[in-house]
């Protein structure tokens, strides 16, 4: 919660002097796009055009991977380009908003990375990637709208499960309701991918 409130500090502190700290857009492609960049106004620090790598896969009962806590190197910034999935991802690794829509959390880790949807490469976005996600959610939600195949919108009051681990058995929920907790990894949450936009 402390980290929520910050960053909407932060935002609320950036806007007066015409600063902003991404902007979300659909390009001419439909894709839905979460941009942190410096131009865009995020603090050089706080991102990175690295891509996250996770070196290991992840289970529900071992861990956490080596820097993927809330203080590792891995949540400690943010991409500064994501491409939002259109929809939750699905048991089956689909996000065409069909079948059963909630997972363990090893399942959606793995699920992401392992989906072919429209050409792959996708992940499980971290902790601080999700908040800053929830925090501009009308922005989104009002995107996803327009979308020709009408993509989802964030449920409020939702779960989704973060990348970012507490240790070896629970990891980071973001709610869509203005909060994020620990939980145990065998629980049952929703998953929505991102992808690293390097263009």
């Amino acid at each position: 919660m402390k980290q929520i409130l910050l960053m909407v500090l932060f935002v609320g502190l950036m806007s007066p002097a015409g600063l902003y700290a991404q902007k979300v857009y659909k390009d001419a492609s439909d894709r839905v796009i979460l941009e942190l960049t410096i131009a865009a106004g995020m603090p050089r620090g706080a991102i990175t055009n690295t891509a996250k790598q996770w070196t290991s896969d992840p289970s529900n009962n071992n861990g956490p991977i080596a820097e993927n806590t809330e203080t590792g190197s891995i949540n400690a910034t943010v991409f500064q380009k994501l491409e939002i999935a259109p929809n939750d991802m699905n048991t089956t690794g689909g996000m065409d908003n069909t079948g059963n829509m909630v997972m363990n959390w090893a399942s959606g880790f793995n699920g992401c990375k392992e989906s072919t949807y429209d050409g792959g490469r996708w992940r499980l976005p971290t902790q601080r990637e999700l908040q800053l996600m929830y925090i501009f959610l009308p922005a989104l939600q009002s995107i996803f709208n327009t979308l020709p195949t009408q993509g989802t919108l964030f449920g409020s009051g939702t779960r989704y499960w973060s990348a970012t681990e507490c240790d070896a058995t629970t990891s980071w929920v973001v709610l869509y309701q203005g909060n994020a907790i620990t939980n145990t990894k065998t629980s049952n949450y929703n998953v929505r991918c991102v992808r690293e936009v390097t263009d």
